[in-house]
């Protein structure tokens, strides 16, 4: 895996496989025609820095960090961190396996809204992030119990920092 963003400038034909934390696979095509997620296009426009607008079956507005040759997008208040294969490249070891959500970008807490010991479902806010003047919820990514919350409300976290341990 290198430090190239898997959304970037459009200046070569590659096709690579995505992974996010849950297993899911996501085959992506990028033409000088444009990008195709799994056979199906997608508009992509960059706004600012880390602030990406993808139209394609839905419109949704994505955040993405790239930081120590990971790729990190905030979307649909879900924290996802890519492992990116390419033709040739070896898999790392199963980074989101541990059952902790990270910061995915310079944030400061603004809320938490569970507690140790909660039983949570997925989608459930367990934290409101404040990072480039708007709110990212964090959201639980499947059904389980908080074990552990290491931020605190007005805490200024950076990206990769485990905010919440959750159990299966």
């Amino acid at each position: 895996m290198d430090d190239t963003p898997w959304v970037g400038p459009l200046v070569a034909s590659e096709t690579f496989v995505v992974r996010d934390p849950h297993g899911n696979e996501f085959r992506v095509a990028i033409s000088p025609d444009g990008v195709t997620v799994n056979d199906r296009p997608i508009r992509i426009e960059a706004f600012e820095q880390g602030v990406i607008r993808l139209t394609g079956s839905r419109a949704a507005t994505a955040y993405s960090v790239t930081e120590d040759g990971e790729q990190w997008v905030f979307l649909d208040g879900e924290v996802f961190r890519f492992e990116i294969e390419r033709e040739g490249s070896r898999r790392k070891g199963g980074a989101a396996a541990h059952g902790s959500l990270t910061a995915p970008m310079p944030a400061t807490v603004r809320r938490i809204e569970t507690q140790a010991g909660q039983a949570v479902r997925r989608g459930d806010i367990l934290i409101v992030l404040e990072a480039m003047k708007m709110e990212l919820p964090v959201r639980a990514p499947a059904d389980g119990t908080v074990a552990q919350i290491n931020c605190r409300e007005g805490e200024l976290v950076q990206a990769g920092q485990e905010l919440v341990e959750l159990q299966p």
